[in-house]
């Protein structure tokens, strides 16, 4: 099966955000878990957004 460049870059998008609200569910199960903050999330974003910006 072959994907065009447009799909799989939807496919990849899509799987990290599934990786991503996994982790979220599995740190939100942690008993001592200190909400995420802000910073951190924006700072993910910008590595991941950098990340998939290298992937292609």
């Amino acid at each position: 099966m072959k994907t065009s460049p447009k799909e799989a870059s939807y496919l990849y998008v899509d799987t990290a955000a599934r990786e991503e609200a996994t982790m979220r569910r599995m740190l939100a199960t942690l008993p001592s878990h200190k909400p995420i903050s802000k910073r951190k999330i924006v700072e993910s974003e910008r590595m991941h957004n950098a990340a998939s910006l290298a992937f292609w």
